[in-house]
């Protein structure tokens, strides 16, 4: 988070620099936030859901994202 945090800033406030991303690293720090959401959601206790199926929608819909961070850092990698 705090990464992203710092690329953001960089890039709303027009700092004067000069630097570039690589993309390899991307989908990893995706995954790190993508573990944070899935505490908050799950874990935390401050979410209540009003079904079952709720709470099954969001479990599908993060192993979909989860899949496709590995699929493109499986890409990242072999380019």
């Amino acid at each position: 988070m705090k990464n992203i945090n710092i690329y953001r800033n960089k890039f709303i406030h027009f700092a004067p620099d000069s630097w570039s991303l690589q993309v390899l690293g991307l989908p990893g720090i995706c995954k790190e936030i993508l573990s944070i959401i899935e505490f908050l959601i799950f874990d935390s206790g401050n979410i209540y859901y009003y079904d079952d199926q709720e709470l099954e929608n969001l479990n599908g819909l993060i192993s979909e994202v989860r899949e496709n961070l590995d699929e493109l850092e499986i890409i990242y990698k072999t380019n």
